[in-house]
């Protein structure tokens, strides 16, 4: 359930063995809405797409990735956004990052592009505007009834629906996402002469960190420049543009959360120039060249680091962000999906679709998605100050 990157992923894992499925997308396309633009696979992501899909289709999404701009997950560059010199930051997070090794060169993706990519033979096993109402299970398999009132029958239901999922709420109805309090905005600005001839040449070069820490909680602005190879599939790709998002914490911005999230895209990309008019005019550039049309805002939630434990069910289970949602401060979501996504196919591959192989791939996942979770909030301290879970968790324990 879902056509996100982790069902989609999935699905051609399925597709190459011959495991007959079929994926249920709410959306009326793949990419109908804005859902953020490059996206960073390193180590075990991309171990998990050679895993999953066949020979001739990952090379075929290499072909399509963007040029890798620096090694690493973190961006090597820190700059001041008043001054536009370099800065230092302090970091109170580990150096290295465990979850993803740093021997292997990453891929940059564009979102919409590695969709696309993942969905090459699906045509036929794909059916879009279906959404999930909820599902019944008996010995013999499991029912999903959909909103528009009609059902199907399957012997397992995947929930990959996204961080709200519909799935996981009457699977885990205790499972409840907490609010990390971070307030992103994220967009993309067309790489034009016009543009280059005003941007500080750092921002047009490779990924860098921004931030201006004028007030005890910082604004940060992460970017990285997306330029596709020129090759055979250049036609097909998107022009070449600068990925960024720019946001803090919930108390340092001037507008509820009510008031954010009814934001149109224009609305939010005026809102971004009025968050950073006081910075260095050869970093604003970013902005006032930006397309407006593709300026959005998201409210950045968590699953608890704590996964919990719950009886594996012979029907019905769930994977990325659907049940390991995190925030995205790491460059490790994308990852994690993957890698949850690989390690369910691998688990009924091995064993079919039993209580037994669902258990062994729900153990593994959490032990591993647990520990990308808590590795993201380092990344959430420096660039929003972002708060403990301990705190977070108290504070959504006591509301409710």
């Amino acid at each position: 359930m879902g056509a996100g990157i982790s069902g989609l992923a999935l699905a051609q894992g399925l597709l190459k063995a011959s495991i007959p499925f079929h994926v249920y997308e709410r959306d009326s396309s793949l990419n109908i809405r804005a859902q953020g633009y490059r996206v960073r696979i390193n180590g075990f992501g991309i171990d998990a797409l050679k895993y999953l899909l066949t020979s001739a289709l990952y090379d075929r999404l290499e072909e399509c990735m963007a040029i890798t701009t620096t090694k690493g997950s973190a961006p090597p560059i820190h700059l001041d956004a008043l001054t536009s010199k370099l800065a230092e930051f302090q970091f109170t997070g580990p150096r290295t990052n465990p979850i993803i090794p740093i021997d292997v060169q990453p891929l940059n993706a564009d979102r919409s592009v590695l969709r696309m990519i993942l969905s090459k033979g699906l045509e036929e096993h794909i059916t879009f505007s279906k959404e999930f109402a909820s599902y019944t299970t008996s010995s013999s398999g499991v029912t999903v009834y959909f909103t528009d009132g009609t059902s199907i029958t399957g012997s397992l239901l995947v929930g990959a629906d996204g961080t709200k999922s519909k799935v996981r709420s009457q699977l885990l109805p205790n499972h409840e996402n907490i609010d990390t309090e971070g307030r992103w905005f994220f967009g993309k600005t067309t790489i034009t002469p016009s543009l280059l001839s005003a941007l500080h040449p750092q921002v047009a070069s490779q990924m860098t960190l921004i931030q201006d820490r004028t007030n005890p909680i910082p604004t940060s602005l992460l970017l990285e420049p997306v330029r596709f190879k020129d090759n055979q599939y250049r036609s097909e790709l998107p022009a070449d543009y600068i990925y960024w998002v720019v946001g803090s914490r919930k108390d340092a911005l001037d507008m509820s959360d009510s008031e954010l999230l009814s934001l149109t895209h224009e609305s939010a990309a005026t809102q971004i120039l009025e968050l950073t008019s006081k910075w260095d005019p050869s970093i604003k550039a970013l902005f006032e060249h930006q397309d407006t049309n593709q300026t959005s805002f998201l409210k950045i939630d968590s699953a608890k680091p704590d996964l919990p434990v719950w009886e594996s069910e012979e029907r019905v289970t769930l994977i990325g962000d659907a049940v390991h949602a995190m925030s995205p401060t790491a460059g490790i979501g994308a990852v994690t999906a993957l890698r949850s996504a690989a390690a369910l196919f691998q688990a009924i591959e091995n064993d079919g679709v039993s209580k037994s192989s669902l258990r062994v791939y729900e153990d593994e996942m959490r032990e591993f998605a647990s520990a990308a979770i808590r590795h993201a909030f380092f990344g959430g301290k420096m660039l929003f100050g972002m708060r403990s879970f301990e705190e977070l968790i108290a504070e959504q324990e006591a509301r409710n």
